[in-house]
């Protein structure tokens, strides 16, 4: 999984933030087909859903606002990661919903 997330690299004469480019995180991940839905009125829009579970270190470098790369594609984050805590040696795994949107 590839974790990109525009930097702020300054703020424009409006007081608004300046993103430059995405930034690149990589943590090893799993990920689960949640759904995929058609919207024809859209012109034949499909939304697909996944769940992503990845080690707990890497939480506090995602939010709900990035875009994870996988090998099946690019996706944004859907809500906020979840910790789901663990006894074992990884100390638990940060579980996330993501979509993409195509069409």
């Amino acid at each position: 999984m590839l974790i990109l997330r525009g930097v702020q690299t300054g703020m424009d004469r409006y007081n608004r933030p300046i993103y430059g480019p995405a930034s690149q995180v990589t943590a090893e991940c799993f990920w689960l087909p949640l759904s995929s839905t058609e919207d024809t009125a859209a012109a034949e829009q499909y939304m697909t859903g996944y769940r992503v579970q990845w080690p707990a270190r890497f939480a506090a470098q995602i939010r709900g606002c990035d875009a994870i790369e996988l090998p099946i594609g690019e996706f944004e984050v859907d809500g906020k990661p979840l910790v789901h805590p663990s006894m074992g040696a990884l100390g638990g795994f940060v579980v996330a919903n993501v979509k993409e949107v195509t069409g």
